[in-house]
């Protein structure tokens, strides 16, 4: 588990969980008694096997959930109330929405940016050479390509979400990728610093790209 960064006084963290309970329906608590906190700038990784909560606990922070009992606030906000917060906070889901599989890779990545010219940048070239996307997969539909592939772009589609927001929440299961793209991304990551506030889940070490 790693956490980076500091509270400063008055400044609110990037996000808190109070005691927090969640359960789906009459089954079992998912979540019990988890309390939480991570400060604006910090970086945190949860590690844990399928099944363990670590989604259901990502979609809390994103307001996409809302807690049984207990308190859970992102930016000083309750998260689930607060809809503003969505501006802010970006939640990196492990699949692709069906509506875009037939969307050219390029317009994906492009879309989540506020630059068109993101793509142009000696940056964002940096990461795409680390991954392994070239011309030809950035010209092909998400449908088109391998689940190999399209796991290499959702890795470049979440560090292009981390830089838009406040608080960059996903999975990182980086285990798919060859060992040489791994040891790629890892560099990528370590050289270029962001300061949004970054949640990852893993379900193991070997799938940690620092």
């Amino acid at each position: 588990m790693e956490e980076r960064g500091q509270m400063t006084d008055g400044e609110a963290a990037a996000f808190v969980l109070r005691d927090v309970y969640f359960s789906y329906g009459k089954g079992g608590d998912t979540l019990q008694a988890i309390s939480l906190n991570l400060p604006q700038g910090g970086r945190l990784v949860l590690l844990g096997a399928n099944g363990g909560g670590k989604s259901t606990l990502l979609k809390l922070i994103a307001g996409r959930r809302k807690a049984r009992e207990g308190e859970v606030e992102v930016l000083g906000k309750p998260a689930f109330e607060t809809t503003a917060l969505a501006l802010q906070v970006t939640l990196v889901a492990d699949e692709w929405d069906e509506s875009i599989c037939y969307v050219p890779v390029r317009k994906v990545l492009s879309g989540v940016c506020t630059d068109s010219n993101v793509l142009r940048m000696p940056r964002t070239a940096r990461l795409l050479r680390a991954l392994g996307i070239d011309a030809n997969l950035l010209g092909s539909n998400l449908s088109a390509i391998s689940s190999g592939q399209r796991r290499r772009v959702q890795v470049a589609f979440g560090q292009f979400c981390a830089e838009r927001c406040r608080v960059a929440l996903g999975r990182r299961e980086t285990g798919s990728l060859m060992r040489a793209i791994r040891r790629k991304l890892s560099l990528f990551c370590v050289q270029t610093r962001r300061a949004a506030s970054l949640l990852a889940a893993t379900r193991a070490c070997s799938n940690l790209a620092r």
